[in-house]
């Protein structure tokens, strides 16, 4: 089974937030929370939140067979598809989920776009971007 994620990440004052909505034939999941206090970086952020994304996706739903990961960070799909390998301590975690079957895709979305009237994935992004963004305390609820 097929599961759609969109994924953000927010870091203000070294502190950071990630934020997941995903979708399956089953349903939707949104979740959003804090990253571990070594994580004070945006790049790091962006790809804890699509370590989450992959997790969540296992978690709620178990005969997930491939995840489609839309974010708006391209050094991080970089990553995720194995271009740079600097990150430490979670790539290896995507790849671990790899070597198990699942499949992983990377879409990229430009990010905040969704005021201009944009598409849903737009929209979508956007959402993620204020969850994130309300751990960190960068916007209000």
């Amino acid at each position: 089974m097929w599961v759609t994620a969109y994924t953000d990440a927010s870091v203000r004052n070294e502190k950071a937030g990630w934020s997941v909505w995903l979708r399956s034939q089953r349903g939707r999941v949104i979740r959003k929370g804090k990253c571990p206090p070594e994580i004070r970086d945006s790049n790091m952020a962006e790809l804890f939140a699509a370590v989450r994304a992959v997790e969540l996706a296992k978690e709620h739903w178990p005969e997930t067979s491939a995840v489609l990961l839309n974010m708006d960070s391209t050094s991080v799909i970089d990553k995720i598809a194995g271009v740079v390998n600097e990150s430490g301590k979670l790539l290896p975690l995507l790849r671990r989920l790899h070597s198990h079957g699942l499949k992983i895709r990377c879409k990229h979305i430009r990010g905040h776009r969704a005021a201009s009237g944009e598409s849903t994935r737009s929209y979508l992004n956007d959402q993620v971007d204020r969850l994130a963004g309300r751990v960190t305390g960068k916007y209000r609820s």
